[in-house]
């Protein structure tokens, strides 16, 4: 599972991982074996690289509020698709920019062809995942330079769809 977290005012990606009984969780650029046991509903007892540690954690919507170690850590977690899209936001609207598939897929229907010109938010493509179809939207203005699917064409997450510049 991963996540984008925000810890002290700092966007931090987390990756936990399920390994036999226990997990690897990636924070950031740390990694931490920890197996993880609960003793109440807010109360966890954690063995956090052969260390034990008693966590209590408070929830409150998407914050989670953290005692551990005689420490306090007030965690908001992030919506990784409202994140890129803030991101994304704030990027300079030059340079091309590739359009992947976020889940495996069929392309429906592809709304755009080589050299036409988009405004920002027009559809480009239709995408059948998990039996709905998702409208692939441009990121922004530009012009398509590269398409690399075809209607009736499956996809698989990660996959190029295409290319704006």
């Amino acid at each position: 599972m991963k996540v984008i977290a925000k810890v002290a005012g700092q966007t931090v990606p987390i990756e936990v991982t399920r390994v036999g009984g226990a997990y690897a969780v990636a924070f950031g650029d740390k990694r931490y074996a920890v197996d993880a046991r609960a003793l109440h509903s807010d109360t966890y007892l954690l063995l956090i690289d052969h260390r034990v540690h008693e966590a209590v954690v408070l929830r409150e919507k998407e914050r989670r509020t953290i005692h551990l170690g005689g420490e306090v850590f007030t965690v908001e977690m992030v919506d990784p698709r409202e994140h890129d899209r803030r991101e994304s936001a704030t990027k300079p609207e030059s340079g091309r920019r590739a359009i992947t598939a976020q889940m495996p897929g069929k392309v429906v229907r592809v709304l755009v062809h080589v050299g036409d010109v988009v405004d920002r938010n027009q559809s480009l493509l239709v995408l059948e995942a998990m039996k709905m179809q998702n409208e692939i939207k441009a990121p922004r203005a530009g012009r398509i330079c590269q398409l690399a699917v075809a209607a009736e064409m499956a996809v698989n997450a990660g996959d190029l769809l295409l290319v704006v510049e």
